[in-house]
């Protein structure tokens, strides 16, 4: 597997990935769904992710907020496949990108992705202007393939009475209430 910490001037060899695009900070089932949905089309498994995430950028005082570390999460996307990880600085020059511009030039100027795969509540661009649709919608001159995945968690058969009633509720959303109360092992499970 190769590591890749930037999208300017990417290798040739680098290029031409699937990619499936996201924060992967925990690789929970949603996560996962995403990545599956992306080696499903074929090609290269390429993941794009983000370091440092960009919570971590545009709320610097709020504390950390991962489930793993870049080299455990690296390990675990190899596991489920990867051949390639791009690690997008998420930095200024990053956060001030139109939805457009990102699909221009990091996904297709700059990675050379040849299909995308995000989940249903990707976004992406300034200010969060772009989401998933979006990104489909770009059209084969900035992105040739896109794909977009969705996965809901719903209670267990067994649930206590309390989460029974609640509705279902995306991966990342029960993994970001359940890790700050220090539950790692339950959302590892996930």
């Amino acid at each position: 597997m190769t590591v890749i910490a930037h999208y300017k001037d990417v290798p040739d060899s680098a290029r031409g990935y699937t990619v499936a695009l996201g924060n992967f900070d925990g690789v929970h089932a949603g996560h996962r769904a995403v990545i599956e949905g992306a080696a499903a089309a074929g090609g290269k498994l390429g993941i794009a992710t983000f370091e440092p995430p960009p919570r971590a950028f545009f709320r610097p005082d709020d504390p950390p907020f991962r489930i793993y570390r870049p080299a455990r999460r690296n390990a675990r996307l190899a596991e489920l496949g990867a051949a390639a990880i791009f690690e997008l600085p998420f930095n200024a020059d990053m956060a001030a990108m139109t939805d457009e511009a990102f699909a221009r030039d990091v996904l297709k100027d700059g990675i050379g992705a040849s299909h995308v795969t995000v989940g249903f509540d990707f976004r992406f661009g300034r200010g969060r202007m772009g989401d998933a649709g979006r990104l489909a919608s770009l059209g084969r001159a900035l992105v040739p393939r896109a794909s977009i995945f969705s996965i809901m968690v719903t209670p267990k058969p067994k649930a206590r009475p309390s989460e029974a009633n609640r509705p279902a509720s995306p991966l990342s959303k029960r993994l970001r209430l359940w890790a700050p109360r220090h539950r790692p092992r339950r959302s590892a499970k996930l």
